[in-house]
């Protein structure tokens, strides 16, 4: 009896031992599964991480705003506000050049006295370089006078509004009028040369300072030929910029590092908003100062975020064309990403961050990214700063989806 019941108790240990391991085989194949899942899960964090830092890369790249060029700018009476560059002569003899800048006309101006918009030189046979605007039946056409002679577009009916506008000229080192060109709104124009005998070959001086906004002319008995209206970002190369070159221009493009550009040798963005200089963001630092009581002049931003005539991603110009965009990457991770869009107050010096009030444009957006992760309500959420002038870049952090 006393065998059978030891053999009886051995067989009961043995199935209680079996059920033990079957019970830790169950919590051992549970904890691989949870390690399994924390895996696949860190997996897709990192995806959703990187893709997230991806798409925000390349909303941060874009530009604060459709109207960025809309902006600031300088705003001129045309009665005696210019602005003069101390020191700075512009680019004598016959080097090549190329001047670029965006104007306003005034609507009272439309069509009145020919006035400056940029000029340096001297008052002698073929040594002025002056950029101006000529009036003919109610309209504007932009013209290049080298004393004695002018370039100016075949056709006189140019500028008929008050829009914004960009103006090119470009002239090779030849040093001949021929090879002057105007280009308007991004587009050569066909020019002609007045009086084509005079001033064939001309040579800029370099007695005075480049002036913004008038054009000083003998012709006029010694005075200036005011501008009224707007103007900002103007640049002046060394070089003759290409076709190309200056229809990015006129799309917006922006110059990275100017400072440090050889060939940019004046760049006045006219972004300051306030004080009485305009400072020279290229290399030279011939910083401008303001003459006549110039006032400046900022406008609003975009009112209603999202994406206007743009069609997808790639057509997408500014910040807030990505705001409510649901974008999937097809191609790697399959993610799904959600971006949202808002203006914000920012202490400049603290950088304390909060919402802006119902209907007020601020100068920073916000940008918030969230990639969802896949089953379960979580999301990998980037956000940043982004502001009309500098931009904040934010930490990835992990928060509930929808948050």
């Amino acid at each position: 009896m006393r065998n059978r019941f030891q053999a009886g108790y051995a067989l009961a240990e043995v199935l209680l031992a079996t059920v033990v391991v079957s019970i830790s085989v169950v919590e051992l194949s549970k904890a691989l599964s949870n390690l399994n899942r924390v895996a696949i899960v860190a997996s897709a964090v990192t995806k959703a991480g990187n893709q997230a830092d991806m798409l925000m890369q390349k909303i941060m790249s874009e530009r604060f705003d459709e109207n960025i060029y809309n902006n600031y700018s300088l705003d001129l009476d045309g009665i005696n506000d210019h602005v003069v560059a101390n020191g700075y002569k512009g680019i004598s003899g016959k080097n090549a050049r190329t001047v670029e800048l965006w104007f306003r006309v005034d609507n009272d101006n439309l069509g009145s006295a020919p006035y400056g918009l940029v000029y340096w030189g001297e008052e002698d046979y073929c040594r002025r370089w002056r950029i101006e605007l000529q009036g003919s039946s109610g309209s504007l056409y932009p013209s290049v006078d080298l004393n004695n002679a002018s370039v100016r577009p075949s056709s006189t009916n140019i500028i008929t509004d008050e829009s914004w506008h960009h103006i090119a000229v470009t002239a090779e080192s030849t040093g001949r009028s021929s090879d002057v060109q105007i280009y308007f709104d991004g587009e050569l124009l066909d020019t002609v040369t007045s009086d084509p005998n005079w001033c064939i070959d001309y040579n800029t001086g370099n007695l005075a300072d480049v002036t913004i906004g008038a054009g000083y002319g003998a012709w006029s008995g010694g005075s200036y030929r005011y501008f009224g209206g707007q103007i900002k970002e103007v640049r002046i190369w060394n070089y003759v910029r290409t076709d190309d070159d200056i229809r990015a221009s006129y799309e917006g493009s922006k110059i990275s590092n100017p400072a440090s550009n050889s060939s940019l040798v004046l760049y006045y963005k006219m972004d300051e908003s306030k004080g009485d200089l305009v400072f020279d963001k290229s290399g030279n630092c011939a910083h401008g100062r303001l003459v006549g009581g110039v006032d400046w002049l900022v406008e609003g931003w975009t009112q209603n975020l999202g994406a206007e005539s743009e069609v997808g991603v790639d057509d997408y110009d500014d910040v807030d064309d990505f705001h409510l965009d649901s974008i999937v990457d097809t191609a790697f991770t399959g993610l799904g990403s959600r971006v949202m869009v808002k203006y914000v107050s920012v202490n400049p010096e603290t950088w304390v961050i909060s919402n802006a009030s119902e209907g007020v444009l601020t100068n920073y957006k916000q940008v918030t990214v969230k990639v969802g992760l896949p089953g379960v309500p979580d999301s990998v959420r980037l956000d940043a700063i982004m502001a009309a002038d500098v931009s904040q870049y934010g930490d990835i952090t992990i928060f509930p989806y929808g948050e």
